[in-house]
């Protein structure tokens, strides 16, 4: 059994194929790639053997293919051809080892139209001949990788036709010969799309003849587009498009022929990067034989550097570009568009004419740099051996994004060392100078037009140490061209030995050369040509030639400065007061060399007097922009000092000004930083306050400083800040500041002083002026300060005294109104006295004027029991007293109101027959008093718990003395307790029992005090009986919303405008009066507060605009209509009193008249008595007069009897309850009968009278 299978194993095994004995069939499958690998044929010369790109895809036949082992390649046709399934194979088969090839081979890669993917990188080389090739629409490789790419070297023949490459490191040939590529695109490749590199040594290694022959490498129709970015998002650093690099000292040929490169970007060349200087010359000649550069019939456009050629940076010495269009390039720094560039050591001297650079039908537009928008000529050698042509070009709408580029114009076309040649060109529309010549010469032939650019230093032209050279029978045109100095051409130098232009003869028979200048314009001086150094036989030849200006002569050409004049002597030009970092202003006129008033350049050099200005050490110095355009009149250069603090005494230094030909001294003095400004230590300037928005906003500007009026300026906590100050206490407030000098909304800024203690009025000082000069102490009220040596001893009683003496004739002023029979109610003054507390609180401080500022005080004084007026007399009170103390001294003035009212209480009763009042006079007169005293303690106490917030510090300060922290232990806590005490006992109480008076009536006995609630609430409706505590309840809320430590400027103002709009809307919808005029005056008061309100801070100027004096205006009418109001009412009110008082004078006269003869000359002696009835509650006798006093009578609260009242008491005085709150009283007259009936007749008619006088 074993041996038979054994034998069947055998079997088996001899029936396989043995591996290597027996070929596999071709496996692989469409698409292919095809590759030919042929040796090259010995004997045969190079040009004979090159493959070169095939017309028709080759054909195959598959079937006779057979795989390599080991690939995915199969060898076809006895290894005469190659197919494999993917690029990477196909390039590794042909890169690797499994070919057995002679060393020099020919490769033709055929990638038919399909898409390929690349997955590796690939380097090619050693061949006679590498052909790529696609058919069709083209064969697409895409890298997978940014990294991968192809890379072929050391070939003598290298096309590629009909390829097109993505997103791949690029295609990178080296070393090789020749260079066909054609019918290819390159698309968003990382890195340079396309890299050639040649060194000299290497062309000889395998290629036959190569010695005789210039390397040529030519790409047409081709596209480079979006190539140069690099994975991290950077760009490539030369050449986005195709970079072309040769070693010196190796030369070769470039041709680009209908190409196009767009949106490329690099560090150096945008478009193309071409960098070929090596240089071979032959025995005997004198000039080189070198690379050579051509472009034709293509276009750049779109392309972007970080430096330096937007489109083409190409280095070499010479290049041809015809039929070249140059759109939308962009280069951050110089050569918008082309950046040609020679580097030379040597100067040859054979004739290099075939050398040089040369435009030919190229247009160049909307390209943009910093510098050389368009085109940048640059050689490194003085005068170039190599000259650049522009031919039949157009230059049109191109832009140089800097005015001044290094100091110099910033231009379209700048050619420095490199000899320019123009025929035939436009330049026009461009922003910046048209052409900039440095150390090189122009020439003109043709048609050459200047036409519509604007620049700085000449609109068509800037010439430095350079010419224009006119041949024979052209035109040039400059023309409409703008600039500030020299329309057309500014001449900064030129050589000693040449004029600006010069006209070159070049045949006897020749036409005329005319040059014109029409219209252009100079901002500065000469609009057409600017001289920096003109001298007389360049300004005669210029005369002599065929120059023409339009539209006239006049002011044409100008000069740099040959006199500086110093101006208005009077004012002392010559000598300059600054702080550090105040720009400087020059008053000065400078004469050019045509003795005309003009502007030129001109240095600044500060010196402490010295003769050698520039190696003197100073420590000021100004800053880096010493050099300046001065002109006719005031100049600003932007010029200033830095340097270390000047804390003391001035720093004095002299400062030259500097021209070419002039030299002017200016003494200069440095000062210490004013106020306003604060030393920054880094800049080594004064630098202007910077303060939180909102809070009295500081500008400044020439060394002065700003401030918003109403607000003042200083230092607390180590820094400067801000904060609203009190009319009449700060400068700033007063309406009368100083103007502010510098170009901003004067009459919303005021000068801010020298100093701190500069700001404040009437000898104040210190933080918010809240305190005194040394030396000086308050008068009454803490309203100004006077000196005490004036304070004699014993004067600080005087203010006191003279307090009392006001507080007694305003008592008696009271007394008085009402003992006359005027009908003045407390009910009325309510909303007065409101409006008159609360006003002066909402007065924007910036527009109240000192006759405002009287007139507001005088009303205070009356509705706060306080005589501020006697603060202006220059009498000190209490020498050396705080303010804090000072102002809870004013509590004292309601306690003085209640003994008067208690001595005028006991007076009447004392003197009960010669002091008597009608009616409920004397309550009218104590609620009236009443009125104004809580209105006093509710201001003095809110006063003593007020704190200010600066702008910009946490720590809160007390308002009346800002020295002193906010609830500091042993300074403010003792007077914030005594003013809190009096609120919460005093203000608070009484508030609460205006308003819950009709709850309490219902609830409590209070007949007592009923007739002082009457007074108060009696002229309200009666479901509006507690509107009587309204307004106290408003003032209550304002002085908490004024005083609160924790608002802002900002939040404070919207809050009152809002508190202010509320209480305009809840009267306005009560209407709680019962008589509607009333209802209208009080209506009025409140919506003129609530447009006060409007005029507070940041509100006003939207609503008023910046205009102090519409806004002034206006507070002034706001605040007078109630004045005016007030006045008319009382004068009113008055003559209708005083005409029926006449009118009853007038009856009772008339009756006596009638009655006298029947009256008893002896009538009996009788006695009356009254007899009354009270059936609702107690007169107010009751509770002024003692119960024990036999001869008067009162009702206890619960009594409804009648009582007697002896005839001797006036009957005036016994009834004290107004008729409008107490029900009809029956009086019952008992009387004695008289033995004469006329006796009683006439006491009967007296009676009557006396009862229709009541």
């Amino acid at each position: 059994m074993k041996a038979l299978l054994f034998f069947l194993s055998f079997v088996y095994f001899l029936s396989c194929p043995v591996n290597g004995l027996q070929e596999e069939e071709c496996p692989v499958s469409s698409p292919y790639v095809y590759i030919e690998y042929n040796a090259r044929p010995e004997n045969d010369t190079y040009d004979e053997v090159a493959k070169v790109p095939l017309e028709d895809e080759p054909q195959f036949d598959i079937k006779q293919c057979s795989l390599v082992p080991g690939t995915l390649c199969c060898s076809c046709e006895d290894e005469s051809y190659y197919i494999c399934s993917s690029l990477d194979q196909a390039l590794q088969i042909v890169n690797g080892d499994d070919l057995e090839v002679p060393p020099l081979q020919q490769l033709y890669i055929s990638l038919g139209d399909k898409e390929w993917s690349l997955s590796s990188t690939h380097s090619l080389g050693n061949f006679s001949s590498f052909v790529i090739q696609g058919f069709g629409k083209g064969a697409e490789i895409k890298c997978t990788d940014s990294s991968v790419g192809i890379e072929v070297n050391g070939s003598c023949h290298s096309y590629m036709d009909n390829v097109h490459i993505s997103n791949c490191r690029g295609v990178m040939l080296t070393n090789n010969i020749n260079t066909n590529i054609s019918n290819s695109e390159f698309t968003k490749n990382y890195g340079s799309a396309l890299t050639i590199n040649n060194g000299r040594w290497t062309y000889y290694r395998h290629c036959d003849r190569i010695n005789d022959y210039m390397p040529r490498h030519d790409i047409r129709n081709s596209t480079f587009i979006g190539n140069g970015q690099t994975t991290s998002g950077a760009v490539t650093k030369y050449g986005g498009g195709l970079n072309f690099n040769i070693q010196a000292p190796a030369f070769a040929s470039l041709q680009i022929s209908d190409c196009t490169f767009s949106f490329n970007s690099a560090g150096i060349g945008g478009g193309l990067y071409y960098d070929a200087e090596g240089i071979h010359v032959e025995t005997n000649e004198l000039c080189p034989v070198v690379s050579r550069f051509e472009i034709s019939r293509s276009l750049f456009m779109n392309n972007s550097v970080t430096t330096h050629g937007g489109a083409v940076y190409a280095s070499g010495f010479k290049a041809s570009y015809t039929d070249v269009k140059f759109t939308g390039n962009n280069a951050s720094y110089t050569a918008g568009a082309v950046y040609q560039y020679i580097d030379i050591t040597t100067q040859f001297t054979g004739d290099c004419s075939d050398n040089g650079v040369i435009f030919n039908n190229c247009m160049w537009e909307n390209n943009t740099a910093a510098g050389s928008a368009a085109l940048l000529l640059f050689s490194t050698i003085d005068v170039s051996p190599v000259t650049t042509s522009l031919m039949n070009c157009l230059l049109v709408n191109n832009k140089a994004t800097q005015t001044i580029f290094f100091g110099q114009a910033s231009c379209v076309i700048h050619s420095e060392n490199m000899p320019i040649h123009l025929n035939g060109v436009f330049i026009g529309n461009n922003t910046g100078t048209g052409i900039c010549l440095q150390s090189t010469n122009a020439n003109f032939s043709g048609e050459v037009t200047f036409t519509g650019n604007s620049g700085f230093y000449g609109g068509a032209a800037y010439i430095d140490r350079s010419t224009f050279v006119f041949h024979d029978e052209h035109n040039v045109t400059f023309a409409h061209n703008r600039a500030v100095f020299g329309g057309a051409v500014y001449q900064n130098s030129i050589p000693a030995s040449h004029c600006i232009f010069h006209f070159q003869q070049d045949s006897s028979t020749a036409g005329v050369t005319t040059v014109t200048f029409d219209s252009n314009n100079a901002i500065s001086n000469g609009n057409s040509i600017y001289f920096t150094e003109p001298n007389s036989d360049c300004l005669d030849e210029i005369r002599n030639k065929q120059i023409a200006f339009f539209p006239n002569d006049t002011n044409q050409y100008s000069s740099g400065a040959f006199q500086v004049r110093l101006h208005d002597p009077v004012k002392n030009d010559s000598l300059l007061e600054l702080i550090l970092g105040q720009k400087l202003v020059i008053n000065a006129t400078i004469l050019n060399y045509f003795n005309e008033t003009s502007t030129a350049e001109v240095s600044l050099f500060l010196t402490d007097g010295g003769d050698d200005t520039l190696q003197q050490t100073l420590h000021h110095r100004l800053n880096g922009f010493r050099q300046f355009s001065i002109a006719n009149g005031v100049n600003y250069p932007n010029i200033f000092i830095m340097g270390p603090e000047i804390n003391s005494s001035n720093v004095e230094y002299e400062l030259k000004i500097l021209g070419l030909h002039v030299q002017k001294k200016i003494t200069v003095i440095l000062k210490k930083c004013p106020l306003g400004y604060v030393y920054n230590t880094t800049s080594q300037i004064c630098e202007c306050v910077k303060i939180p928005e909102g809070n009295g906003i500081v500008s400044c500007n020439a060394g002065n400083a700003c401030i918003r009026k109403g607000y003042w300026l200083g230092e607390v906590d180590g820094r400067y800040t801000t904060s609203l100050c009190e009319s009449g206490i700060c400068n700033s407030s007063s309406n009368n500041c100083d103007s502010c000098k510098h170009s901003m909304d004067n009459d919303d800024y005021c000068q801010l002083p020298a100093t701190e203690d500069g700001q404040c009025l009437n000898n104040r000082a210190g933080r918010l002026c809240a305190s005194c000069k040394q030396d000086y102490s308050f008068t009454f009220g803490i309203t100004k300060c006077v000196r005490d040596s004036t304070c004699k001893k014993g004067q600080g009683i005087v203010t006191p005294f003279l307090n009392i003496v006001f507080l007694v004739m305003t008592f008696l002023l009271i007394i008085l109104v009402l003992k006359f029979d005027y009908k003045l109610s407390s009910g009325y003054m309510f909303c007065f006295v409101y409006y008159f507390s609360i006003v002066s609180h909402l007065l924007p401080t910036s527009l109240v004027g000192n006759t405002l500022l009287a007139i507001v005080s005088i009303l205070e004084s009356v509705t706060q029991l306080n005589p501020q007026f006697l603060g202006y007399l220059p009498i000190c009170f209490f020498q050396k007293l705080e303010p804090l103390a000072q102002e809870a001294f004013l509590f004292i003035n309601p306690i003085i109101i209640s003994i008067l009212v208690l001595a005028t209480i006991s007076l009447s009763k004392c003197c009960s027959k010669r002091i008597t009042f009608k009616d409920n006079t004397l309550i009218k007169a104590i609620c009236l008093l009443l009125l104004l005293s809580f209105t006093a303690i509710t201001e003095t106490s809110f006063r003593l718990m007020n704190g200010v917030i600066f702008a910009g510090i946490d720590q809160i300060y007390v308002t009346i003395e800002p020295q002193i922290k906010y609830f500091s232990t042993n300074e403010h806590i003792p007077w914030f307790i005594i003013g809190l005490a009096v609120i919460v006992v005093l203000v608070i109480p009484f508030t609460l029992l205006l308003l819950l008076a009709p709850l309490l009536t219902r609830c409590f006995n209070m007949n007592k005090i009923k007739p002082f609630l009457d007074e108060f609430q009696g002229c309200y409706k009666d479901k509006f009986r507690w509107m009587a505590g309204y307004y106290f309840l408003c003032r209550f809320i304002y002085y908490i919303v004024l005083v609160a430590p924790i608002l802002d400027f900002v939040r404070l103002q919207y809050s009152i405008q809002m508190l202010s709009f509320t209480i305009l809307v809840i009267h306005m919808l009560l209407q709680p009066y019962q008589s509607s005029w009333l209802n209208f005056a009080d209506s009025l008061l409140l919506a003129d507060l609530t447009l006060l309100t409007l005029l507070f801070g940041e509100t006003g100027d939207v609503v008023f605009g910046r205009s102090s004096v519409v806004r002034q205006g206006i507070v002034y009418v706001l605040v007078f209509i109630p004045v005016f109001y007030l006045i008319i009412i009382i004068t009113v009110t008055a003559t209708h009193r005083f005409n029926v008082n006449e009118k009853k004078k007038k009856k009772r006269r008339l009756q006596r008249d009638m009655l006298r003869p029947l009256i008893n000359t002896t009538p009996t002696s009788r006695r009356r008595n009254l007899s009354v009835s009270v059936g609702y509650r107690d007169p107010v006798l009751g509770l002024l007069e003692s119960e024990n006093n036999d001869d008067e009578y009162y009702c206890s609260p619960s009594s409804t009897e009648s009582y007697d009242v002896p005839v001797g008491r006036s009957v005036g005085y016994s009834i004290l309850e107004s008729p409008h709150t107490y029900k009809p009283v029956d009086v019952q007259v008992k009387k004695e009968r008289s033995k004469s009936t006329t006796s009683q007749a006439w006491q009967n008619n007296d009676d009557e009278l006396e009862g229709d006088d009541l």
